[in-house]
């Protein structure tokens, strides 16, 4: 998970907060490295496994240091002394649903939910609390691989009009699937997905919905958090929640502006292959670590342009897109330029 964009985000909310504050952070993968240090009284966990957040904070615990959880809740049994800090993915559902059915869409799934993951977990409960006819045969988990939710989902196709998936890999996967069964989307389907990508609202302009979370400001409340706890020893915890931003091609929604459409469906084709999930993983990975001049350096590589062209049209060095290259390539963790380009060519053109 450190290597995640969203931890990426988390922590540029947590540094850029401790450093407007003159707070020392220790950030570490290892929980016993808070033992050389003996004036820790809070720790900001990073995390969505809902096993290590137990074991983790136990720990925390026998040492009478005060855990501030990100993405997790109250209502998931951390016992007493917790702070969170989450997304209000309540009102986010409930703003999602009202979208969806101003647009015509009134039988939605929720799809791609992990098990273990809190946060995943938090979106389940807010599914089934927005809308009476949201029951748990509705709601698809990832247990396996994204191919075995596809094909659970596609049996049961015909009961839905419109899908939520959980993040934006599932969602990459999910769209291609629907695509090549022949589906239109969102005319046939329409999806939402939770996320905060500049792509995915910018370069890979999508029909899908963005439920936005906002990861950063929650690691700035985090490091909040640890100041009211710390400067207020009576407080035992403290929680906040954020709201979401349902974002569509057009912005945020405005729901007196939307018209319902028609529906039309249509079943053919098969799902997809493992190379589909591999590649969607490589291009979450590459893509949420971008910035808008590795994009364009990007881009000009699937066009087969040379260095010296690219280097003129951004105004950087031939050497300097060298660098930018080789460190996509770590983020992605692709073997050779050649696959992590393959792995982009059908996001980016």
């Amino acid at each position: 998970f450190s290597s995640s964009y969203w931890c990426s985000q988390y922590l540029k909310g947590i540094n850029a907060e401790a450093k407007r504050k003159n707070i020392d952070t220790l950030i570490t993968a290892d929980i016993s490295d808070v033992d050389l240090y003996q004036d820790i009284t809070c720790a900001i966990l990073i995390g969505t496994s809902l096993s290590w957040l137990h074991k983790t904070i136990e720990v925390l615990r026998a040492k009478d240091i005060k855990a501030v959880v990100l993405s997790a809740q109250k209502s998931q049994g951390f016992g007493s002394g917790v702070s969170f800090i989450t997304m209000d993915y309540e009102d986010a559902l409930d703003k999602l649903i009202h979208y969806f059915e101003s647009i015509g869409r009134s039988r939605t799934a929720l799809f791609s939910v992990n098990p273990d993951s809190a946060t995943d977990q938090s979106k389940r409960s807010a599914y089934l609390s927005a809308k009476p006819t949201h029951k748990e045969e509705d709601i698809y988990y990832f247990q396996a691989t994204l191919d075995e939710v596809c094909r659970q989902l596609y049996d049961n196709i015909d009961r839905y009009d419109s899908v939520i998936c959980t993040n934006h890999i599932s969602e990459i996967v999910l769209s291609k699937f629907l695509s090549e069964q022949g589906y239109r989307i969102p005319e046939d389907m329409h999806i939402a997905v939770f996320g905060d990508s500049e792509v995915e609202r910018g370069d890979r302009m999508i029909e899908n919905t963005l439920i936005r979370i906002k990861p950063k400001e929650a690691g700035k409340l985090a490091v909040r958090s640890v100041r009211l706890l710390s400067n207020y020893p009576e407080l035992s915890r403290v929680s906040f929640s954020i709201c979401c931003d349902i974002i569509t091609k057009d912005g945020v929604i405005d729901l007196s502006s939307n018209k319902p459409h028609p529906l039309q469906k249509e079943k053919i084709g098969n799902a997809p292959s493992s190379a589909d999930v591999s590649s969607a993983l490589i291009h979450e990975k590459i893509l949420c670590n971008c910035d808008r001049v590795d994009i364009e350096i990007l881009k000009g590589i699937i066009k087969h342009e040379s260095y010296a062209k690219i280097a003129s049209r951004v105004h950087i060095s031939e050497n300097t897109i060298g660098y930018r290259i080789k460190r996509l390539m770590q983020f992605a963790g692709a073997t050779s330029k050649e696959e992590m380009i393959e792995a982009l060519d059908t996001y980016l053109n």
